[in-house]
């Protein structure tokens, strides 16, 4: 069928990531006349590495997609995961044409010349339509003075020493001679031609190292100050690692089975990048080789608590951090993309932020069944110390009911929870900490336990109502987290940063703030303490929401604070 498949005119990308903002490429698409209205899936892939012909550095690389069919509205684009490469589809769809596609928002990083761009099309039996290949010129714009345009390592951290491939590539005008150093030992050097006109210089460099690795360019002009820039291949170990991921900063993590057809689990996030965008991702290993899921997050929804529940991720009320972003929103995602459920049945219960969700097994009718439990929170100077749970009804809406309207906690926002199975197998909740308002320096640091909701213990360890003794301080930000023990009760975790007690029996603060894990030990109901001397951001003594849980034998832990102009990391604990 003759398709048509076309660039606009001004379809040229500037190299450098200045020109993000201005960087757009825009495909029209056109058919003949017979083919209006049938059922179409339309593909646009782009490379990704640091050859010319790649108009992306990495695959993490941020790129706004979205396709226009003739008299509508623009839809977003979903991404597949390719190697070295990058691609979304339409998914299926009665596509109106003329209809057109574009890519925005993004930055190339990757040498001047001509990239490509792929464009097929399928019909609903699989068979393909069309296959276009267009190219697509990209520029640097001549600089005044010497200049680093880009500097970039892919990936940035591996999970296995010695077996995984790294690029180091770089593009500089004005300088003459540049040098590459891995751990300040200079390992390759480019010269520029001094006959030619052309003052740029481009390179790149593979490696695999089995160490954590500083990659280091040095520039050299014909005269003045040489110019710097590191970058870090951050290689798995033992202990505690701290990793900045191409993709930005996690704010909520999920595990959940594969949503492309597959029987084995991952670990499932959602990222906000550098310029407030947020969209999801998942990796088979937690560490390595994070792809882009279909979907847009819902932008008001990224920072709210969420759990993996009934082959979905749910993102449920207000935000974790934002004080001024309560709601009673509920929105689930599958392979479908994100949709908001809370339009189909909305949730009796008060809207609210900073509430702990997490996720039960109860016995209903002779069998486990798994509910969603909401409690907490806080909304406009009323804490909430209501439980409800909300129960799947086989059409992805949950249909809620409340356990208890007043436990006999008090009221608070952003406590630690988990689900954890004890000694004899029966579950439990743990609540641990919290506060009673948004940004206090007066958290709490009691613990409670339910087996159903409705009985709540507080089994302090003394008559005083610190849980450890010696108390560590006033917790700045905590986490519990239970690993599951095949045969066994679950491993216990209480994490989280302290702040020590100005006198003994004092509540005043002092200004010292030391990191723990503390795992449960329940055979003695003592705590087992373990420093952390090198783990997650402290945020210099503020309050922090902090999360965890368990993947792959690793452990995960994450912090996110309303304001803060520090870059947000994932840490990961390597057991020995």
């Amino acid at each position: 069928m003759d398709y048509n498949v076309e660039l606009t005119a001004d379809s040229v990308v500037k190299i450098g990531k200045e020109y993000r903002s201005t960087n757009k490429i825009t495909v029209s698409l056109k058919s003949p006349e017979d083919t209006k209205g049938l059922p179409t899936r339309v593909t646009v892939r782009v490379g990704c590495g640091s050859k010319e012909s790649d108009l992306l550095a990495s695959q993490n690389d941020w790129v706004k997609v979205t396709c226009r069919q003739a008299n509508g509205e623009p839809d977003e684009m979903s991404p597949n995961p390719l190697t070295n490469e990058k691609e979304w589809d339409t998914g299926m769809f009665g596509i109106s044409l003329p209809a057109s596609i574009c890519l925005e928002d993004f930055v190339s990083n990757t040498p001047p010349g001509t990239a490509q761009i792929c464009l097929t099309g399928h019909d609903a039996e699989g068979r393909q339509l069309f296959s276009e290949v267009r190219s697509i010129k990209k520029e640097l714009e001549k600089r005044g003075e010497p200049s680093m345009v880009y500097c970039s390592v892919d990936p940035s951290y591996i999970l296995h020493a010695g077996q995984t491939e790294v690029t180091v590539s770089f593009l500089t005008t004005g300088f003459r001679t540049v040098a590459l150093l891995r751990n300040n030992m200079e390992i390759q050097v480019w010269q520029a031609d001094r006959e030619g006109i052309d003052d740029r210089l481009t390179g790149e460099y593979r490696d695999r190292p089995s160490i954590t690795s500083v990659y280091r360019i040095v520039a050299y002009p014909d005269a003045g100050t040489a110019h710097t820039e590191d970058r870090t291949v951050q290689v798995m170990s033992s202990g505690w690692n701290q990793v900045a991921l191409a993709q930005g900063a996690p704010v909520r993590l999920f595990v959940a089975n594969d949503f492309r057809d597959s029987s084995q689990d991952r670990l499932y996030g959602i990222f906000k990048g550098d310029h407030d965008e947020y969209a999801l991702y998942s990796s088979a290993t937690g560490i390595d080789v994070w792809r882009q899921e279909r979907g847009t997050v819902p932008h008001h929804m990224a920072t709210s608590p969420g759990v993996s529940y009934s082959n979905r991720l749910w993102l449920i009320g207000g935000s974790s951090v934002d004080s001024g972003n309560c709601s009673n929103e509920v929105w689930s995602y599958d392979r479908d993309g994100w949709r908001n459920r809370s339009h189909e049945k909305a949730p009796p219960w008060t809207e609210r932020m900073g509430h702990a969700c997490i996720v039960f097994p109860r016995m209903h009718d002779g069998k486990v069944e798994e509910e969603i439990w909401v409690f907490g929170g806080y909304n406009n100077g009323e804490v909430f110390r209501d439980l409800w749970r909300g129960r799947e009804n086989g059409a992805g809406t949950l249909v809620w009911e409340m356990i208890n309207p007043e436990c006999p906690w008090p009221g608070r926002l952003n406590h630690a929870a988990a689900t954890v199975r004890n000694w004899d197998g029966q579950p439990q909740v743990w609540m641990y900490g919290g506060a009673q308002k948004p940004e206090t320096p007066e958290n709490l640091y009691d613990l409670w336990t339910t087996p159903d909701g409705n009985e709540w213990t507080n089994p302090a360890m003394d008559k005083s109502d610190r849980v450890i003794v010696p108390a560590p301080g006033r917790p700045l930000g905590s986490a519990l987290v239970a690993c599951r023990m095949p045969g066994e009760e679950d491993r216990l975790f209480l994490i989280g940063s302290f702040r020590e007690w100005a006198a003994a029996e004092g509540k005043a603060l002092g200004n010292r703030i030391s990191s723990f894990i503390f795992e449960w030990q329940w055979g003695h109901q003592v705590w087992l303490a373990q420093p952390v001397f090198e783990g997650w951001q402290q945020f210099q003594g503020d309050n922090f929401y902090m999360q965890a849980l368990a993947f792959n034998r690793f452990l995960f832990v994450w912090s996110l604070k309303r304001r803060t102009k520090s870059s947000l990391k994932l840490n990961i604990l390597v057991p020995h």
